[in-house]
Order: C-alpha cells, then sequence, then structure tokens
C-alpha cells in the first residue's frame, strides 16, 4: 500500500516544492523513489542552471592587447588617448598586465615576450574608439607613434573615420558619429 507524499524539506526555489512518495512502489522500501529523485534532481539541477545563468550576465566588455613592449604601448595609448593607467599587474620584469581607462572605457594590455612580430594585414580584431575630433585625433596619435591607414574621411552613413595602427601593428578604427555623440 503506498502512503501518501511528502514534501521534501528543500523545495527548489523556482519550481516549489519537490514531491516524493515515502514508499518504493515496487519494493516497498520506504524513502523516496529512485526514479523520482532522479528526476527532482534534474529539476533542481536546471533550476540551478538557470539561475546561476541569470546571474553571470555581462557587465562589461574590455578589449585585452598583447605586446612585446608593453611599456611602449602604454605610453602610446597615454599620449595619443589621454589613457590612465588604472591597474598594473607585476611581473618578474616590470609589469605583466596594465589596464588603461580611455575615457568611459578600459583596455587591458598583456606582457607576451614570446609573441610573434607585428602583423600588418589579416587583422582578426580592431579597436574602434568614438573621438570628438577624428582629425585631432590622429594628429595626436601619430605623434605618439601610430601609422596612418587611412586619413580622415566623412563617410556615406554620416561618420568621419580614420584607421591607424599603433606601435605594435593593431587596427584601431577613429569614427565620429553625425551627432557626435559616439
Amino acid at each position: 500500500m503506498r502512503r501518501l507524499a511528502r514534501r521534501h524539506p528543500t523545495p527548489s526555489p523556482l519550481t516549489g516544492p519537490l514531491e516524493w512518495p515515502v514508499d518504493h512502489p515496487v519494493t516497498g522500501r520506504r524513502g523516496p523513489d529512485r526514479r523520482v529523485a532522479g528526476t527532482a534532481w534534474r529539476r533542481v539541477i536546471a533550476d540551478l542552471t538557470r539561475a546561476i545563468l541569470i546571474d553571470m550576465s555581462v557587465r562589461a566588455l574590455f578589449p585585452i592587447l598583447s605586446t612585446r613592449d608593453l611599456p611602449r604601448l602604454v605610453e602610446f595609448y597615454e599620449r595619443a588617448f589621454g589613457a590612465k593607467v588604472v591597474y598594473r599587474f607585476p611581473g618578474d620584469d616590470g609589469d605583466a598586465y596594465v589596464s588603461l581607462a580611455i575615457g568611459p572605457a578600459s583596455l587591458g594590455i598583456g606582457h607576451d615576450s614570446e609573441m610573434a612580430e607585428p602583423v600588418a594585414t589579416g587583422d582578426r580584431a580592431a579597436l574602434w574608439f568614438y573621438v570628438d575630433d577624428v582629425d585631432a585625433s590622429v594628429a595626436a596619435a601619430r605623434s605618439a607613434g601610430a601609422a596612418e591607414v587611412s586619413p580622415p574621411a566623412d563617410m556615406p552613413w554620416g561618420e568621419r573615420v580614420a584607421q591607424i595602427r599603433d606601435p605594435d601593428g593593431h587596427l584601431l578604427n577613429l569614427g565620429r558619429s553625425p551627432d557626435g555623440q559616439g
């Protein structure tokens, strides 16, 4: 004879209480039915997974560049864009990583003494900077050591855009939106 189900003492926070029978329907042993318990655990795991995924939403995103010469690249971004160092992680021979604030944006630069030489073509990623004055920003970047790829030009969609490369060859797009809001 099967007894009434009792509520499990730790209900799932997202789906409510779990119902487990007191006696197993085949063996008659007291305790949760393994088939029901297995289903219940799958529900609990699914609920926890959903809760974790909700809590792990993206809150910020920033690029991290790699370089053989960290001090030189940090100085370039300081001089060209007014970057401020907000975090340094020391390594064996100077900094291993530096985080920069460039206006409201963040840029990380890591030291990698074994990285390949800079690549001038075949870019897999590029940085886009919205700036107040594209022409002045290109001039500042060039004086800080950037190479001009495409001079400032007005685009059909209304933005003014230029392309440069930092001293390590990373492609940087400088743009100003038509409304100036970036």
